[in-house]
């Protein structure tokens, strides 16, 4: 899309149309968005036009504020279906501090992979993802990056690992799990080595 990202505000007029049923890969990486481009995307949400979609790479739109994107994250929980077909998430180098809820909401059940690497995650972000795991939202799930989010706290990441472990499946397909550059916390990582024996399919900590 040009400077700007005007562009993507007219693409969630054309989701929105109907005319687009068969869209299955939504990649807009690098592509300048703004938070009006990204609430455009999300009225579409919101109607569930994203239902068939298998990927979205929303990757370096560093631009878009915070509540943008949790305005498209609270559509989508708040649509009627959700992405169930939702396979890929890519919200690298954006600030995804507000998808919590999302994360939360049981409105996908396919996803396979999760990047947030220098996503500008908080507590009640990875809190979200630990909600969605106890209730078998990421049964699917074979990679997942968190890596360079250094807001979290140790507690909130105990909370994300004690999750996998109480949880009735955990996350078995699990094969990549990117925790690289959080050294601050790995210190209180202790009693969680299990998760990767019992509840992490066959995937180690990068």
């Amino acid at each position: 899309f040009p400077s700007g990202g005007g562009g993507a505000s007219s693409l969630g007029s054309a989701l929105l149309s109907g005319k687009l049923k068969r869209l299955a890969e939504l990649r807009m990486a690098r592509c300048s968005l703004t938070d009006e481009s990204v609430i455009g995307l999300a009225d579409a949400a919101r109607a569930c036009a994203f239902k068939g979609i298998r990927l979205l790479n929303f990757a370096t739109n560093s631009e878009v504020g915070g509540w943008a994107w949790q305005n498209f994250g609270e559509a989508i929980a708040e649509s009627e279906k959700g992405v169930p077909a939702l396979q890929f998430l890519n919200l690298s180098g954006c600030n995804a501090r507000g998808l919590g809820s999302l994360f939360g909401s049981a409105k996908f059940n396919r996803l396979q992979d999760v990047i947030l690497a220098d996503s500008q995650l908080t507590d009640e972000t990875v809190r979200g993802l630990a909600k969605g795991v106890r209730e078998g939202s990421f049964v699917e799930l074979s990679t997942l990056v968190l890596r360079e989010n250094p807001a979290v706290s140790s507690e909130a990441w105990r909370e994300l690992f004690r999750a996998i472990a109480e949880s009735r499946d955990g996350l078995p397909k699990l094969r990549k799990l990117d925790l690289s550059f959080l050294k601050h916390w790995l210190s209180g990582l202790g009693g969680i080595g299990g998760v990767f024996a019992n509840k992490a399919g066959g995937a180690g900590a990068e």
